[in-house]
C-alpha cells in the first residue's frame, strides 16, 4: 500500500487554484514579476557580489549595471547587490552602510558566527550554510495564494536573515552571501523549473563543482522543528537537470557525484532492508522524518512510517519519510 502524505493533498488542493508548484509536489519555483517563462536562452550565471575570499587588497566584483537592466527587461527577479555588505565585512568597518544593509550584516555575521568555526573545511561550511538558511527560513506563502502576492524583501537577504521568509533570489543571494563571506567559490544560477523562474547556487569545493538549491530542499508546508534535508545539496548536473533548466553550455560543469549528502552521510539504502535499517534508526533516535537515498524508486521501506514522498532524480532516487 502506498502511503499519500497530507503535505501532498495540501499542495494538489493549491494546485486545482492556480497555485504552481512542482509535480513532485514540494519545493517551490518563483513566478516573475512579469508574463512569460525564463527560458534557457534568458538563463545567466553570476558570480554573484564577490566569488572567492574576502582580503583587504581584493576587489569585490559587483553584478555589473547591464546585467540588472537585462534582468529587468526580462521580467527576472532582481540580484540584490551585496557589495558594499562584503566590503564592510572586510574592513570591520559598517558605519558606511544603509540601515537594511546594516541590519543583514548584522544577521549574516552572527548565522555565520552561529553555524561556521575555526578549522571547518569548505565543503562543511557548504553544508552549515546551508542547514542553517534551510532551518531558518520559510518559503514565502503568499507567492501560494490563488493569487500571488510576494511579501516585501523576501527576494533578498533581508527576508531571509530578518523576516525569516524568503523566495528562491531570498535563499540564493543569502547563501551566496555566506560563500562569500566564508571563502567559498560560488556562483548564482538563473534558469527555470516547472515553467517558472528559478535561482540556485554552485560551488566549487577542491576544483570540482556542485549544484546547491536551499529553496528546493526548504519545501512547503513547512513545520516547526523540521530538521534540513539535502535532496538538492552538492548535486550535479544531471540530477538538477531532472527538474531544472539554465544555460549548461555557459555554466560551470558539474559532473562529480561523490559528495552527495545522503551517500556520505549514511543514508544510502541499496535495497529495501538497507531501507528499513536506516529508518529504524531514525525512529530510535525520535526522529520525525528520514532521508534515504536509493538507486531507484522502487525501494521504500514503511517502518515506522506514516507516509512518504518519492523523488525521482534520474542518477537515483531520494525519499522522504514521515515517521509514527
Amino acid at each position: 500500500m502506498r502511503f499519500i502524505s497530507l503535505a501532498a493533498a495540501f499542495i494538489t488542493a493549491l494546485s486545482l487554484f492556480g497555485c504552481s508548484a512542482p509535480s513532485s509536489v514540494f519545493p517551490q519555483t518563483d513566478t516573475p514579476p512579469q508574463s512569460g517563462t525564463a527560458q534557457p536562452e534568458n538563463t545567466s550565471v553570476t558570480d554573484g557580489s564577490a566569488q572567492t575570499s574576502i582580503s583587504e587588497d581584493e576587489d569585490i566584483p559587483q553584478t555589473s549595471a547591464a546585467e540588472k537592466d537585462a534582468a529587468s527587461e526580462e521580467g527576472l527577479t532582481p540580484i540584490y547587490d551585496t557589495s558594499d555588505i562584503l566590503a564592510a565585512y572586510r574592513s570591520g568597518d559598517p558605519s558606511g552602510l544603509s540601515e537594511k544593509d546594516r541590519a543583514i550584516y548584522d544577521a549574516a555575521i552572527g548565522a555565520v558566527s552561529e553555524f561556521s568555526t575555526e578549522g571547518m573545511s569548505d565543503e562543511e561550511n557548504v553544508i552549515a550554510a546551508h542547514d542553517w538558511l534551510v532551518t531558518h527560513t520559510t518559503y514565502d506563502k503568499s507567492m501560494l495564494l490563488p493569487i500571488p502576492k510576494q511579501s516585501p524583501d523576501t527576494e533578498n537577504p533581508y527576508g531571509a536573515l530578518i523576516i525569516h521568509q524568503a523566495i528562491c533570489m531570498g535563499y540564493t543571494t543569502t547563501f551566496q552571501l555566506f560563500m562569500d563571506m566564508l571563502g567559498v567559490e560560488s556562483r548564482i544560477l538563473r534558469g527555470s523549473s516547472e515553467g517558472e523562474e528559478h535561482a540556485w547556487n554552485i560551488v566549487c569545493l577542491d576544483g570540482k563543482w556542485y549544484h546547491v538549491d536551499a529553496t528546493w530542499d526548504d519545501f512547503v508546508p513547512d513545520e516547526e522543528g523540521r530538521p534540513a534535508f539535502h535532496t538538492y545539496l552538492l548535486v550535479t548536473d544531471s540530477v538538477m537537470a531532472v527538474q531544472h533548466i539554465w544555460d549548461r553550455e555557459n555554466s560551470p560543469k558539474a559532473d562529480d557525484g561523490s559528495r552527495v549528502y545522503d551517500r556520505t552521510h549514511g543514508l544510502y539504502a541499496a535495497d529495501t532492508d538497507e531501507a528499513a535499517d536506516i529508518l529504524d534508526k531514525a525512529y530510535a533516535e525520535y526522529s520525525s522524518y528520514a532521508e534515504i537515498m536509493s538507486p531507484d524508486t522502487s525501494v521504500v521501506a514503511y517502518n515506522h512510517v506514516s507516509s512518504y514522498w518519492v523523488i525521482d532524480l534520474g542518477d537515483y532516487a531520494v525519499t522522504i519519510y514521515w515517521l509514527n
